[in-house]
């Protein structure tokens, strides 16, 4: 719960533009024993908050390889906005050619969302 706390408090300050509290808190969610593969997706988003968009998106390209498929739908988002924002047409066109790579193979079930289905 502390983890989920956390995470929205982050996301409330990324909201905000106040990069500061939200790396704050970020230092202590990768302190707490429940810090995953969100922690590296959030510094990455404080990345592209702040215009490194070079360190997001090197970043998101990782989490892309590190993590599950079921939970590589947020980051392509980010990584797509960012790659936008540089203008690089190219990574986001051999993103879209490899969506079957990175849509969750079984619906995901999400208590603020209900059932969401993803199909190629």
């Amino acid at each position: 719960m502390k983890a989920e706390a956390l995470t929205a408090v982050i996301g409330s300050y990324l909201y905000l533009d106040d990069t500061t509290l939200a790396e704050v808190y970020l230092k202590e969610y990768k302190n707490s024993q429940f810090a995953d593969f969100k922690q590296d997706h959030i510094q990455a988003m404080i990345y592209s908050k702040k215009g490194q968009y070079d360190k997001s998106i090197s970043l998101y390209k990782e989490l892309l390889h590190s993590v599950d498929k079921e939970r590589r739908i947020s980051i392509v988002v980010d990584l797509i906005e960012d790659c936008l924002r540089l203008g690089d047409t190219n990574t986001v066109n051999e993103i879209i050619a490899s969506e079957a790579t990175f849509f969750p193979s079984v619906p995901i079930k999400n208590p603020r969302r209900g059932t969401v289905k993803y199909s190629v």
